[in-house]
């Protein structure tokens, strides 16, 4: 129950799912702090033949992780999504203009754009014309214009901007909005 509790804390917190390692490390770093109270209990105390953390030669942090010499942990620490906002022109029914209205930068290279079941971007097919507006970097007021050359009417679809972490194994969606 109290993991679950520091669960729904940290994701109103940060917004966002938590990885099960990010939410082990909160347990673990939270349950380590409420242990730490208990020491000034009498009858914890040690007859002194046991070591204290800080006398220990372990070079493990508290959740565990082996330390590198360097002072950093020795695992990797997964990607996390870019918490963005986009706004959406639509010109007409078969134009629309993303704008990054704030928020991270992003690599455009971790974007994609789908229309319905259409990818859009980066790799649009042969019905779509997209404006160059997104750099490398994909920052606030970065420009995106999407144009159905084939005249089709988007009403009503969906268009999704998502990311894909570098490793192409995770995906989030950043954003939606049905075409107007």
């Amino acid at each position: 129950m109290f993991i679950h509790e520091v669960n729904k804390f940290l994701l109103s917190y940060m917004n966002r799912t938590l990885s099960r390692r990010e939410l082990v490390t909160a347990g673990v770093t939270v349950g380590s702090v409420a242990l730490a109270g208990c020491a000034d209990d009498p009858s914890s105390e040690t007859d002194g033949d046991e070591t204290t953390d800080s006398e220990s030669d372990t070079d493990e942090d508290t959740v565990g992780n082996t330390t590198a010499e360097n002072g950093t942990a020795s695992s990797e620490e997964s990607e996390t999504p870019p918490q963005i906002a986009f706004d959406y022109e639509f010109q007409s029914e078969a134009e629309c203009t993303l704008i990054h209205s704030g928020g991270d930068r992003a690599e455009a290279s971790q974007l994609a754009i789908t229309v319905g079941d259409e990818a859009v971007f980066p790799e649009p097919t042969s019905e779509w014309e997209i404006s160059d507006g997104w750099s490398e970097t994909v920052q606030a007021d970065d420009e995106l214009t999407l144009t159905d050359t084939g005249g089709t009417n988007r009403s009503g679809e969906e268009v999704r901007i998502f990311w894909t972490d570098s490793t192409g194994e995770a995906e989030q969606t950043l954003s939606t909005r049905t075409w107007p």
